[in-house]
């Protein structure tokens, strides 16, 4: 039988919200250190994160069963369900297997290097998350990918079962354009936020921005044949029109946004804009090339495909209204999308255009696809009647400013020959080398490291150029991780090594 023994809470010589608890189990210690700041990561997932190093180090070895999710969650004072989530999450990541009426078992066989002889003491940071070696798929430096940390996951259990208590309403298709009272929503509550005043007759429900953006290419073929962007940029709409036989012209980026000097639009034209915030760049289009656009727009018919994808992420001012806000309203197609606010996969976005081209967006894609999930429709909406949607953005938009302040510190510290700006907003920064070699030396070792970053290519057509700049992604990372990363990958540029 084991024998689970609980030595009590260690004082700690700092001041902070910070929780410490020491389990001994067959000899080995459990350190379990919660932070209850406002911006601290759920409980769950700092109790799986713990845990999980120390998985890792070697202090939990296999065929060590963890405390009883009770009497743990007892101990730190958390729900129960925290700590089963956290065991949960364990067990998926396969360093834990469950067994009804026994517990939680740890499976994780792998070894780290070899730890010291000698009676094993506790860690004495609260925040010690190094780890040895990276393992694949853990670590991410992906740009716009959000961050599930933080979702508040009674709420969202709670809005779905709200839309279980009318199951007679799942077996209906309802319209094509989408769920009426999410459209609604989405004109009372979301579009206001960036001027745009709509009907939802003006607005259609999509599987996620690239499904949107191929119902235009596939529905104004017929008028539209040139398809107009900015490089480096993202190119995944280019090629989507592309597959229906656009031509494609792309265009330089500058300082102030896409170039579009010497270009002559006329009506057969879409100019693919993302003014904000382009991608990867974190350029925001200027006051004077935004005005000449829509001009152009206004005399010559261009249509303007505006995407939006993270304008809920400014920290330090708040974004200019929409194009499609402005006089050239008309000649605009406006994308959004739920997947940065809430997961990248829940694939739930929106296109807001004049109301006869989405009646036929519409038309087309009830044929190709009987229209987009009602349940995950209806769903968003009680996120949003609820005020959920709007309370989780406003604490992602607090924990990714600290985030993004966190990123800044670390490249500054770690990469001091980096050049950059710190951006206003988004999930990413733009980082530019005077030496493309040191770029290739940082991606092998991110490589090499098991450590998931962008690759460049992706954003250029052009596939001899070389590429002088690297993206990185925070908004999924977790800051003392990120730390362990910029150090090592410090270490290895200044020695010239390869992987440490």
């Amino acid at each position: 039988m084991l024998n689970f023994h609980y030595i009590g809470p260690v004082p700690l010589l700092l001041k902070g919200p910070i929780q410490v608890n020491y389990w001994t189990i067959g000899g080995c210690v459990i350190d379990i250190h919660l932070s209850r700041s406002a911006t601290a990561l759920p409980l769950y997932h700092q109790i799986e994160q713990q845990i999980r190093w120390q998985i890792i180090k070697g202090r939990l070895n296999y065929g060590e069963y963890l405390p009883p999710s009770r009497e743990l969650a007892r101990q730190l004072r958390v729900s129960r369900g925290s700590v089963v989530r956290a065991y949960e999450a364990l067990c998926v990541k396969e360093y834990c297997h469950s067994h009804t009426g026994r517990g939680t078992m740890v499976i994780y066989r792998e070894k780290p290097d070899a730890l010291p002889p000698g009676p094993v003491t506790p860690i004495p940071s609260p925040i010690s998350h190094a780890i040895d070696k990276f393992l694949p798929g853990g670590l991410s430096l992906l740009p716009s990918h959000a961050s599930t940390a933080h979702l508040p996951v009674s709420e969202f259990r709670q809005a779905f079962n709200r839309v279980l208590r009318y199951p007679d309403r799942l077996n209906h298709f309802g319209e094509s354009a989408g769920n009426l009272e999410l459209r609604q929503l989405i004109c009372d509550q979301i579009l206001p936020s960036r001027g745009i005043s709509a009907s939802p007759q003006e607005v259609l429900i999509v599987p996620g921005s690239q499904y949107g953006s191929l119902l235009l290419a596939m529905t104004v073929r017929q008028e539209r044949t040139c398809f107009h962007f900015g490089e480096p940029g993202y190119l995944e709409f280019a090629r989507n029109f592309s597959r229906f036989g656009y031509e494609l012209q792309s265009h330089k980026m500058d300082a102030e946004g896409i170039d579009i000097s010497g270009f002559r639009p006329a009506s057969k034209d879409i100019l693919y804009l993302m003014p904000e915030h382009h991608f990867p760049l974190c350029i925001t289009l200027s006051d004077a090339r935004r005005r000449e656009i829509i001009q152009l727009a206004c005399q010559n018919k261009m249509l303007l495909l505006e995407d939006d994808y993270d304008s809920e992420f400014y920290f330090d001012k708040v974004p200019r209204p929409a194009i499609r806000s402005t006089t050239a309203a008309a000649q605009v197609v406006y994308m959004g999308t739920f997947s940065k606010v809430l997961f990248n996969n829940v694939r739930l976005g929106y296109l807001v255009a004049d109301s006869h081209l989405v009646q036929q967006m519409a038309a087309l894609h009830w044929s190709l696809s009987r229209g987009t999930s009602g349940l995950l429709q209806q769903w968003v909406a009680e996120l949003i009647k609820s005020g959920t949607y709007a309370r989780h953005l406003r604490r992602m938009r607090t924990v990714y400013r600290h985030k993004r302040d966190d990123m800044v510190t670390l490249a500054r510290k770690y990469l001091p020959d980096a050049q950059f700006s710190v951006p206003f907003g988004g999930l990413q920064l733009y980082v530019r080398f005077s030496e493309p070699e040191k770029i290739h030396r940082i991606s092998d070792w991110l490589s090499d490291n098991h450590i998931q970053f962008a690759d460049t290519g992706n954003y250029t057509f052009d596939t001899n150029a070389t590429s002088d700049f690297i993206v990185l992604g925070f908004a999924n990372t977790d800051v003392n991780e990120c730390k362990t990363v910029f150090e090592r990958l410090y270490q290895t540029l200044d020695s010239g090594s390869g992987r440490l």
